[in-house]
């Protein structure tokens, strides 16, 4: 492998006749590279590492006995939440007016629907938090809020509230 290189070997791929026997040793950075060796065909897919592999890849880790952090567990959930926001196409492009955010009620409730609160509030301080190493905050729970202000047929009522007890778990100090 090139060096700097940030492909995953695969060789997954292969006709539907044929075998594996071994793993491939040959690699071109530059795209598919294959290398024939009696009737089998041995490939290797160049896949760049994306933030998302990369969660993937500390998840498995994490599994073969290398724990996460708190403060990385907390950074795994918050990408979760904003990818469960972008899946379903609740993630804006703009942010609310400056007024919106000036709401002394909790959740700016008065000012912010809930999912906007999540984007533009929860997930910009606590990675703020994350990033100058601040201690995050203990018995802080925002999945009850969640409950009540999420209609029981919002369509993604269900799937944020499992997330975000996920988060409110990991500030209790229960492994998510």
């Amino acid at each position: 492998m090139k060096a700097g290189c940030t492909c995953l070997w695969m060789n997954m791929v292969r006709r539907p006749q044929e075998k594996f026997s071994r793993t491939s040793r040959e690699h071109q950075c530059s795209g598919t590279a294959a290398k024939r060796t009696g009737s089998t065909v041995y490939t290797v897919l160049p896949f760049f590492i994306s933030p998302a592999d990369l969660l993937s890849c500390a998840r498995f880790l994490t599994h073969r006995g290398f724990p996460m952090t708190l403060h990385d567990s907390v950074r795994d959930r918050l990408r979760a939440i904003e990818a469960l926001l972008r899946e379903t196409e609740h993630w804006q492009e703009t942010a609310p007016d400056s007024s919106a955010f000036a709401s002394d009620k909790p959740f700016c409730l008065d000012t912010l629907e809930p999912l906007e609160w999540l984007q533009w509030v929860l997930i910009p301080r606590m990675h703020q938090l994350l990033e100058s190493g601040q201690p995050l905050p203990q018995n802080f729970a925002v999945a009850p809020y969640y409950e009540m202000a999420l209609d029981q047929a919002h369509p993604v009522r269900e799937s944020m509230l499992a997330e975000l007890l996920l988060l409110d778990a990991l500030f209790a100090g229960e492994q998510a």
